[in-house]
């Protein structure tokens, strides 16, 4: 029997493995879901967003998953807009408010106790001393994006993986 080569994405395995993250060790998820939805929040973008993660990236029973957002309405429609199950992690204001409210969740020694693996879905570099030091921990880091990862966060992570967000789904494209 012939086999020939062809090259495939991280995206295209993620995609096609059955089930998806099968394989994959017990994961902590952290997502970014401003990121993945490029800031533009509505419930049919959290929705897509989700959905391509959960495709692309794949939850496995006893993952924890841990989503942030910033405060108020945003908090309120994230709530409604994913299933039952994820953590919500509600930031203050500001710029970077969400990512912050993810990171201050990760006691990094813990972490690598019970997580063989942590997903961080951001293309953020903010996230990359995290990442570093989960990975100095002995943690698998996998960074999930929608948009071109981080050079400080790629350089961080064992794996990259693109999350297809469709940035046009819930209204127009800006």
């Amino acid at each position: 029997m012939t086999v020939q080569a062809t090259p495939l994405s991280l995206t295209h395995l993620a995609r096609h493995a059955s089930p998806v993250g099968a394989d994959r060790a017990r994961t902590l998820h952290l997502i970014d879901i401003e990121n993945l939805v490029r800031g533009r929040i509505s419930t049919a973008r959290v929705q897509a967003a989700w959905a391509a993660y959960v495709e692309t990236v794949g939850i496995n029973h006893g993952d924890q998953v841990r989503i942030s957002c910033a405060s108020g309405a945003r908090a309120r429609l994230i709530a409604f807009a994913v299933p039952a199950g994820p953590q919500l992690l509600v930031g203050g204001r500001g710029p970077d408010a969400a990512d912050q409210a993810l990171i201050s969740s990760v006691d990094v020694a813990f972490t690598a106790r019970r997580f063989p693996a942590v997903v961080i879905a951001s293309a953020d570099h903010i996230f990359a001393p995290l990442a570093s030091a989960l990975a100095s921990a002995g943690c698998e880091v996998t960074a999930a994006h929608a948009t071109k990862c981080a050079a400080a966060l790629a350089l961080a992570t064992a794996t990259q993986i693109r999350v297809p967000v469709n940035p046009w789904v819930g209204g127009i494209h800006r």
